[in-house]
């Protein structure tokens, strides 16, 4: 037998704890990074930069990540994260990771970070 699950409506409080008749708690947290490339003479090596700070975080820190600007220039990047969460400690883990782990590249220069959390009305 399948139990209904609990509907969340508009203006309805969002409430700790789960079962039935209470919703999640959610925590979402985004990250924008610029980047420059000074070692990308091509378009091709760009893509390879940018597509190795994409997809290793997303395997790595269960996370959500992209180009989120597409740059003229060869040698710069704008890359978008995103992490939800039950706990606002374990998203701001998650993104901890993930700028630790685009600093940490070799082949790369962090102009900026910026992150941005998602409120509930």
């Amino acid at each position: 037998m399948r139990v209904p699950r609990a509907r969340a409506q508009v203006g309805d409080p969002v409430t700790e704890g789960s079962g039935f008749g209470t919703v999640l708690r959610m925590h979402v947290v985004a990250m924008e990074v610029v980047i420059r490339i000074p070692g990308a003479r091509t378009l091709k090596d760009r893509r390879q930069v940018v597509r190795s700070l994409v997809e290793a975080p997303r395997r790595r820190f269960a996370v959500a990540g992209a180009e989120v600007d597409r740059a003229i220039e060869h040698k710069r990047a704008v890359l978008g994260y995103s992490a939800v969460s039950n706990s606002p400690s374990a998203a701001e883990d998650q993104m901890d990771s993930v700028e630790d782990f685009v600093w940490a590249h070799p082949d790369v220069e962090v102009v900026s970070t910026e992150r941005f959390w998602l409120e509930h009305p």
